[in-house]
């Protein structure tokens, strides 16, 4: 008989059941008391049980809410706002946790829980390159420059000896000092070519240059730096480097498959370092040696003055005259006063009993001045007052003689 008395008012009620019988009828009675209830309340669903109404969920109507769903007052008024019913992390009195979730259902996932190189981590979780794929926390490092493993710190690991494919050209000091030192070979050739590169440190772990090497107009003042290079496959080029004044740093080199070149490098004096690399036959091609400093003007220069040295400066020597003589012959090869000079240039030569030529040469090589030397003049005045103001070469040919050359400013 369930269900058959519904919407009763509250109060006490007589219910008379009959039942008819062959026999006749049979009746009984029962005094029932029907209490007041519950009122019909709107229930809101809650399924993660975290205290929020689901957003967009149907309601329920009843007086008793159902399973999983709750009155406006059992969820605080939060009716309709979980954005996500069935996570109970998620949810308007969340706070924002690291996992790509808009956690506290403002419509915002912050921009560092977002993974926008698709390489499995975000921001937060420490990718440092969220716009490469090949950056983050599970990557593993390589030679590149880069923290690729986001560790702070860059290729560790990695060691040594790995091979650099491709040619490299250094424009500048900053270049040089991004030089990843994991790679001891270059396959391919290397320019140096900037007047503000004056340390080639970073280049320490060289050891091998398939192809060619130029080193050109740079602020260097010798070659350390490239202490470990043994071997250059190509050529090797030195020239116009105007502070160069020694070529240490080069001790290691045995072998260059090609022409050996060093020119125009007007302070360079100190050419020992490559003595070794001369007196071994090491270079394959032709060597060209010419207008540097006494000492390094020709590969017999270097060999006769730097034996039996293998680096460092060759022994010096002091220039000695006859005691009391004023007009005789010079004895130490060649000198240049004053130096700097303004107007008059007095050049002194040995072999005074041969005849000659005098050449100045300004930094690009060119002859601004040009005098023959007759047998017996071992002392020439020169007025160069007419030259632009820096630096010139002075060289001496005389006959039967290797060529002399020293440095002069012209003020």
């Amino acid at each position: 008989l369930s269900g058959l008395f519904t919407d009763l008012s509250a109060g006490t009620y007589t219910v008379i059941i009959k039942v008819f019988g062959i026999n006749g009828v049979c009746e009984e009675s029962v005094s029932v008391t029907v209490g007041a209830g519950n009122a019909v309340v709107t229930c809101y669903l809650d399924g993660d049980g975290d205290g929020y109404g689901a957003a967009n969920e149907p309601t329920v109507e009843d007086c008793v809410c159902p399973t999983d769903y709750f009155t406006a007052a059992e969820l605080n008024g939060n009716t309709s706002n979980d954005c996500d019913d069935g996570n109970g992390a998620v949810n308007p009195g969340a706070a924002e946790v690291c996992d790509g979730l808009d956690n506290d259902c403002d419509g915002v996932v912050p921009a560092d829980e977002i993974d926008g190189d698709g390489d499995g981590f975000s921001p937060c979780e420490g990718d440092c390159d969220d716009s490469d794929a090949a950056v983050n926390p599970g990557a593993a490092e390589v030679c590149n420059g880069i923290d690729d493993n986001c560790d702070g710190t860059v290729d560790e690991g990695v060691g040594t000896g790995l091979t650099f494919n491709g040619n490299v050209s250094f424009g500048t000091q900053a270049d040089v000092d991004a030089w990843l030192g994991c790679y001891s070979v270059i396959n391919g050739s290397v320019t140096i070519i900037g007047t503000d590169i004056t340390d080639l440190g970073p280049l320490g772990n060289l050891t091998e240059i398939t192809g060619n090497l130029i080193v050109q107009t740079t602020g260097v003042t010798d070659l350390s730096g490239l202490d470990n290079l043994t071997t250059i496959g190509g050529s090797l080029t030195i020239y116009f480097n105007s502070l160069l004044a020694s070529l240490d740093g080069l001790d290691a080199l045995s072998s260059v498959g090609s022409i050996l070149s060093i020119y125009y490098n007007f302070v360079l004096e100190d050419c020992c370092a490559i003595y070794g690399l001369l007196n071994s036959g090491g270079v394959g091609g032709t060597v060209l040696i010419f207008f540097n400093a006494v000492g390094c003007n020709s590969a017999a220069e270097v060999l006769a003055g730097c034996t039996p040295f293998t680096g460092g400066n060759p022994p010096s020597f002091t220039v000695q005259q006859e005691a009391g003589c004023t007009a005789c012959p010079y004895q130490g090869g060649m000198s240049v006063y004053p130096n700097p000079v303004t107007t008059e240039l007095t050049v002194e030569v040995a072999s005074a009993e041969r005849a000659g030529i005098l050449r100045i040469t300004d930094i690009m090589g060119r002859t601004v001045i040009q005098q023959q030397l007759a047998i017996d003049q071992y002392r020439i005045q020169l007025n160069v007052s007419h030259l632009n103001s820096g630096v010139y070469m002075v060289t001496v040919q005389k006959d039967g003689d290797e060529m002399m050359t020293k440095r002069v400013v012209v003020e």
